[in-house]
């Protein structure tokens, strides 16, 4: 049986995700000029699948300089149950409106 190792690509991702965050942090104020400019309508910011609101962090804290009343997911981890989520989700927006 043949053993499977991580790629050893995988030592650089610490150093690369520096990098993007680096580079990404630099071009924040010209990102601010060009996007649109909210008017305070409230926004929820759905995490990606299998993850929460961590991951959404940079993206709300954007949204927020823009001018939108962010709001995080108030579900905990996104696992993509939508039918049994409908209801709690039309609740938090309710609250938020």
């Amino acid at each position: 049986m043949r053993s499977v190792l991580p790629s050893p690509l995988l030592l650089f991702e610490p150093v690369r995700f520096l990098v993007d965050y680096g580079v990404g942090r630099m071009r924040l104020p010209r990102l601010l000029e060009q996007a649109p400019k909210g008017d305070g309508h409230p926004v929820i910011v759905y995490p990606g699948f299998a993850t929460d609101d961590a991951a959404t962090g940079p993206l709300r804290d954007f949204l927020a300089q823009l001018g939108y009343d962010v709001h995080p997911w108030p579900l905990g981890r996104n696992l993509s149950r939508v039918n049994a989520l409908d209801e709690r989700l039309a609740e938090c927006l309710v609250q938020i409106d």
